[in-house]
């Protein structure tokens, strides 16, 4: 790393496997070490295959989301804080797109020294169907990625 401060980017989708993957990493990151931390939660676009909708309601639904995930972002964000104080800079984002795709993207730009992410554990058809997004991530960042399972209870 050759920046003072590293930069950690964590992606939720505000999930078990999320929240997972946010105690693993303050569960593995020394307290009182710095840390620049980015919270990032993406809005994926949605994507009617029925009946047309106007337009400006998708983008009231969006704006919406968006919001949501500020406020949900704003939370963890305390947690961390308190977890970190004074050490940890936190910032949120919230980019629409595929999820993957603006993960590693936002981490391009960031020059990000470790991706964070939570898997879901999926297996099987629902594996193939929905897919994972933390397996794209680790394919496609080109930086170090941490992906943190949830706990099977």
């Amino acid at each position: 790393m050759s920046k003072m401060t590293p930069v950690v980017l964590i992606a939720t989708d505000f999930s078990p496997g999320s929240d997972a993957a946010l105690r693993g990493f303050e569960a593995l990151w020394p307290k009182g070490a710095r840390v620049r931390i980015h919270l990032v939660h993406v809005i994926e676009p949605i994507i009617v295959a029925t009946t047309p909708v106007p337009a400006s309601y998708l983008a009231g639904y969006e704006e919406q989301r968006t919001h949501e995930a500020r406020v949900a972002l704003e939370r963890l964000a305390r947690q961390i804080a308190k977890h970190f104080a004074p050490t940890a800079k936190v910032q949120m984002l919230v980019p629409l797109g595929s999820a993957h795709a603006q993960i590693c993207k936002v981490a391009a730009k960031l020059e990000a020294d470790l991706v964070i992410v939570g898997t879901h554990g999926r297996t099987g058809l629902r594996h193939v169907l929905i897919g994972s997004v933390a397996e794209r991530v680790v394919r496609h960042a080109g930086r170090s990625v941490l992906a943190i399972p949830t706990p099977r209870s």
